[in-house]
């Protein structure tokens, strides 16, 4: 929990705007980045406390989309169609930079962006990885060895003739005015020695996707050293989840029954430390209350485990010895006594959980992430 109180003292950003030296250091710590004026670009990646300086150039440009007229697939909402094969490049931009006390900002002015991955994106050499995080659904690719390319917006005049019946042209009127939607996201770089980006991906992947959730309150200014924070948690002080394991799902349900679904974040060689078989202990997650049943649900929660492995198509696999299905590394099932949840990489697994009536009271539906 944080107190937040207004100051006497005001800040003031100091802002370089185009003079000076060709090379632009940002950052104060370890980690640094090197942009060059004369070219408006990142040029360099410096992390001193892991040992790694890399050359490092980012660009930005646009594909035109194809018309359609003469009688082939138009660019569209469902098609993305260039009208050619390389990408057009952007003019130089100016870089604009912003120097406060807690961070610094780089500043460039960018049109015309392209739109589509998830979370992420990496790619990787004999000894170091590139990773790129994003807030939002994009597209990527990576056309050429050594390079990531991300489609960040798309904006377009011709339908695609796929069912919407109109262009993909978001725009932002006022009054007659109208141009084209301005998009603004957050895209999180990094780059490791080889074999250690996984754990900044899946770890810091989790804080984007479900970040933590910001409450306030207002408080008199002169009683704010008895400010308290009432607080409650279900889970035992002691415990946390294994850093490979994310809390999916915690939702009420109804007669003291809990939706819970548990996630392992790693695959299978991604990482040599937190791409192991793990476990959660179900006694300590609900600390505060007596567990009476637990069983496990499809991914769905729809219905009861056994029963949709009833129902499991058994494929017979030509060439295979004993034609059977192959089966990958699972959990097993959960002693109700021990009470406790086994995930093999890249595993989720669902359960309603039933404890003592009064935990429903005091339990939030909402998904969570650790």
């Amino acid at each position: 929990n944080y107190y937040a109180a207004s100051t006497s003292v005001r800040e003031e950003l100091c802002i370089d705007n185009g003079t000076g030296k060709d090379d632009i250091e940002i950052g104060t710590g370890k980690l640094k980045l090197i942009y060059s004026r004369s070219e408006g670009k990142l040029s360099h990646y410096v992390n001193t406390r892991s040992s790694i300086k890399a050359s490092l150039k980012q660009s930005y440009s646009f594909y035109a989309g194809f018309d359609g007229t003469t009688g082939l697939q138009a660019s569209g909402a469902y098609i993305f169609r260039p009208n050619g094969t390389y990408p057009i490049g952007a003019q130089k931009q100016n870089i604009t930079v912003l120097r406060g006390t807690i961070y610094d900002e780089v500043h460039q002015k960018i049109n015309n962006w392209i739109y589509q991955v998830n979370l992420g994106m990496y790619l990787k050499d004999e000894k170091r990885e590139l990773s790129v995080l994003v807030d939002r659904s994009v597209g990527g690719s990576s056309i050429v060895d050594g390079e990531l390319e991300l489609m960040l917006h798309r904006r377009l005049l011709y339908d695609d003739g796929k069912g919407v019946a109109e262009a993909l042209n978001e725009t932002v009127c006022v009054g007659n005015d109208c141009r084209g939607l301005a998009v603004q996201g957050k895209y999180y770089l990094r780059m490791d020695s080889l074999g250690e980006g996984a754990k900044w991906r899946r770890s810091y992947g989790q804080e984007i996707y479900s970040p933590l959730l910001l409450a306030f309150t207002e408080q008199d200014g002169n009683k704010g050293t008895n400010f308290q924070v009432s607080k409650f948690s279900g889970m035992d002080s002691t415990y946390s989840l294994p850093d490979n394991v994310a809390l999916l799902t915690l939702q009420e349900l109804e007669d003291g029954k809990v939706l819970l679904r548990l996630a392992h974040l790693y695959e299978n060689g991604e990482d040599k430390d937190l791409s192991v078989m793990t476990s959660v202990e179900l006694k300590k997650l609900f600390a505060k209350r007596k567990i009476t049943n637990v069983s496990e649900m499809s991914l769905s929660a729809n219905q009861g485990r056994a029963e949709m492995e009833k129902k499991r198509l058994v494929w017979k696999i030509e060439g295979s010895k004993n034609d059977t299905e192959p089966t990958g590394q699972r959990g097993g099932p959960v002693d109700p006594h021990k009470l406790v949840v086994e995930l093999a990489p890249m595993e989720i697994r669902t359960f309603i959980v039933t404890v003592g009536n009064t935990l429903a009271r005091r339990l939030v539906s909402s998904d969570l992430s650790r």
